[in-house]
Parts: C-alpha cells; sequence; structure tokens
C-alpha cells in the first residue's frame, strides 16, 4: 500500500531545488586534465570566459597563455593552468 505525504509548498520547493542540484552533479561531465585547442576553447566559454579560437592562437603565438607543444604542431593545455590565467586575466 502506498502512503500519502502531505508537505508544505517551501519544502516541496526544497526538496524539488535539492533534486535539481544533485542530478546536474550527477550529469557534469569529468574535467579534461590535458586539452587540444578546441577542448580548452570549449572549458573556457563554459567556464565564464568567453575567447575564440583565433584569440587562443593570439595568445599562443604572443606567448600570454600557458601551453605546451606536442610534436610540431599539436598544442596541449592544462586545465590548472588554464584556470591560474583566467584568474590572472580577469
Amino acid at each position: 500500500m502506498s502512503q500519502l505525504l502531505i508537505y508544505k509548498r517551501d519544502e516541496l520547493e526544497e526538496i524539488i531545488i535539492k533534486t535539481i542540484k544533485d542530478a546536474s552533479l550527477l550529469q557534469k561531465p569529468e574535467r579534461k586534465e590535458n586539452m587540444n585547442i578546441d577542448d580548452a576553447v570549449k572549458y573556457l566559454n563554459e567556464n565564464g570566459f568567453s575567447i575564440s579560437k583565433s584569440s587562443i592562437y593570439k595568445h599562443t603565438m604572443n606567448g600570454t597563455i600557458p601551453f605546451r607543444r606536442f610534436g610540431k604542431r599539436k598544442l596541449v593545455f592544462s586545465a590548472n593552468e588554464l584556470d591560474k590565467w583566467v584568474k590572472n586575466n580577469e
């Protein structure tokens, strides 16, 4: 037999908000530590730092953004280093 539960409006709102927060935490993708340039652009934009791919290329040419080269052409960015860079450029 099912139980009938009665909640006040504010209690129900609190339950709904907590459930939504819990669900969003479960859906958050795991952060990649090392990223290519497309991943770095997406990562920075998703974390509130609006930047284009061409701007990142300009920063790499000027040496104003932390990155490493893998081989002759591939650029690799560290999430931790990008977080520090964003903090210093706010």
